[in-house]
């Protein structure tokens, strides 16, 4: 079959990369210039790599290393593994270093669970049970029971501990989800410690050796043209195609500019904000396709910053609490080697003082707060400043997650992936590899239906 793939991240990817295997013909359409969706990285004018955004692999991303895997590119020589994460609250201050692997770095576990008493005193530490009891559910009675809650009356009712909602929870909030306590669904914190207790072996973190578009993305899209496939970048789709006929529905087509591609079966591995101004008006307020309207959004900022000289004194990724970033990372020796100083990757989502600031008063806010666990971060070593806006990202606000479209829908030529799809890793690289594999899974279904 001829299948049209509308969007070049993870997902569209992952898809393509299952259906040229089963040697159907692919042709994949990319609005940006490169690939990789809010994974990728590009070059600027001065030839510096910027990244859409902070990225971080967990060690319970198996179906992205088995992908990283299939197309000749060997995990552990893309990914840069850590054994610890590093918490700092601006207020106090407090630190606290936590060893996150207790089966390649025993002592340092331990190391952290007993230690940093200032960050999390001896109480505060037990006061995680009623963090990890709920994810002992099956995964689809965590969504039906703590999906319609958020993580703040969760933790309320569950009288948990102030201290960890703000040093601990928060922060693990606003980084995951860019979304406050107050407003995120419950389901959304306790599906990832679930899947991290399901696999306690991989609770490691990891960075990336090199910009993801060398070491991911441009493999990727070479495994997919050796096989036949045709990859268009710079192609924005701006019309979908719909006929029905005595019952039967179609997509018939996919437009840009003047063109129209025509295809057996098409996917749209497209954000749900943007699949849902693409829709045809005849579908759109029909079930399931109407759920896109309930969905709420958030927006997120990527700022980077490079320095003159070397300002942070590892690599560790760090959570902040009460400040307006929320997360950072030094790449300067892992990602980004080309780097004289530091290369600082930080998030930090909007909040209604960000949202219409300008670029500059938001990295001066950025800087202020670094410098406060970063005494070495001043604005005169700053040699370059990216700030990157990313609106219209899927808030799990409750009852969210549980509204998410299945990869199938009831135009039997048309599917969805993506990692706001409904899957168990929400909002993450493995869930969109995951739901790219799984569209091409239905589309094969599909296939062999047809063939009988």
């Amino acid at each position: 079959m001829h299948i049209a793939i509308v969007g070049g991240g993870l997902s569209g990817l992952a898809c393509a990369k299952s259906l040229v295997d089963a040697r159907h013909q692919i042709t994949l359409l990319e609005s940006a210039p490169f690939l990789g969706g809010r994974a990728s990285t590009c070059r600027d004018g001065d030839a510096d790599w910027i990244e859409q955004g902070l990225q971080v692999h967990l060690g319970a991303y198996s179906e992205v290393r088995k992908l990283l895997s299939e197309i000749g590119r060997e995990p552990r020589e893309v990914l840069a593994w850590t054994n610890e994460i590093r918490f700092q609250d601006l207020v106090g201050p407090a630190r606290a270093t936590f060893g996150i692997d207790p089966l390649r770095a025993a002592a340092a576990t331990l190391a952290g669970i007993f230690g940093n008493n200032e960050y999390l005193g001896p109480f505060d530490k037990l006061g995680v049970v009623p963090l990890v009891a709920p994810t002992l559910h099956r995964f689809d009675q965590l969504r039906a029971r703590y999906d319609l809650e958020t993580v703040a009356g969760w933790w309320a009712r569950a009288s948990g501990n102030p201290i960890l909602m703000e040093r601990l929870l928060r922060p693990l909030c606003r980084a995951l989800h860019f979304t406050e306590p107050e407003q995120c669904s419950a389901f959304a914190l306790l599906e990832l410690i679930h899947h991290v207790l399901k696999a306690p072996t991989e609770t490691h973190l990891a960075g990336y050796n090199g910009p993801r578009d060398q070491t991911i993305f441009a493999p990727l899209g070479r495994y997919l043209t050796d096989r036949g496939a045709q990859i268009r970048t710079r192609a924005t789709v701006s019309r979908i195609g719909y006929e029905a006929h005595r019952g039967q529905q179609r997509i018939t087509f996919v437009e840009i500019g003047d063109e129209r591609i025509h295809a057996d079966v098409f996917v749209a591995a497209i954000p749900c904000f943007a699949l849902g101004k693409l829709l045809p008006p005849a579908i759109a307020n029909e079930e399931p396709f109407r759920r896109l309207k309930q969905i709420s959004y958030c927006s997120a900022y990527s700022v980077q910053l490079w320095f003159d000289c070397k300002v942070v004194d590892s690599t560790t990724y760090t959570l902040l609490a009460n400040g307006v970033p929320v997360a950072y990372q030094d790449q300067a020796t892992t990602a980004y080697p080309d780097a004289r100083g530091s290369r600082l990757s930080v998030l930090a989502p909007a909040t209604d003082e960000l949202k219409e600031s300008s670029d500059e008063f938001l990295i001066a806010r950025v800087l202020a707060d670094l410098r406060k666990v970063e005494p070495e971060v001043r604005p005169e070593n700053v040699v370059k400043s990216v700030v990157l806006r990313h609106d219209d990202l899927v808030s799990p606000t409750p009852g969210t997650l549980s509204r998410r479209l299945a990869n199938a829908t009831p135009i039997e030529n048309f599917f969805v992936a993506g990692d706001w799809t409904d899957q168990p890793f929400f909002g993450l690289q493995e869930g969109a590899v995951r739901s790219g594999r799984a569209c091409a899974k239905a589309i094969q279904e599909v296939a062999a239906r047809r063939a009988a």
